[in-house]
């Protein structure tokens, strides 16, 4: 885009001052990795690395990646520490290759036959998804 005239060079244009502040290297990449978690976590340092398409390396040896360990938390387990945030986690810990997953369902109903297969096919399908054995939980409301 092309600034206007007596608009700071780089400048979004059209409102605010004309001025745009643009983050170091660092600091973008630690604001790209808590949106990145927010909106796609759990996630890994390879994931994050690969998203931006930046070498892993960098991802790990950054600010970021010790911002994601401290604020937004890391779960430990095989394949590296996986970030997340309050909202992209889920009611326990990410799960871990070689472990399981079991599914709660609360129906505020009870449930047909078609629901509870479709149900159980849902949790197949988030069980390939991570590579484990899912298991689904009816829970009497």
């Amino acid at each position: 885009m092309l600034a206007a005239e007596g608009e700071a060079d780089g400048a979004a244009g059209g409102c605010g001052s004309g001025s745009v502040r643009r983050p170091e290297r660092a600091e973008a990449l630690a604001i790209l990795a808590d949106r990145y978690v927010a909106s796609h976590g759990p996630v890994t340092e390879r994931d994050f690395a690969g998203w931006c398409d930046q070498p892993l390396r960098l991802v790990r040896n950054s600010p970021a990646s010790r911002s994601a360990r401290s604020s937004l938390g890391a779960t430990a387990c095989s394949g590296g520490p996986w970030w997340r945030t309050a909202r992209s986690s889920g009611p326990g810990d990410v799960p871990c290759p070689g472990g399981t997953i079991t599914v709660e369902v609360t129906p505020f109903t009870r449930p047909s036959r078609a629901l509870r297969s479709g149900a159980d096919e849902a949790a197949a399908a988030y069980g390939r998804f991570w590579e484990l054995p899912c298991t689904l939980r009816w829970v009497d409301g």
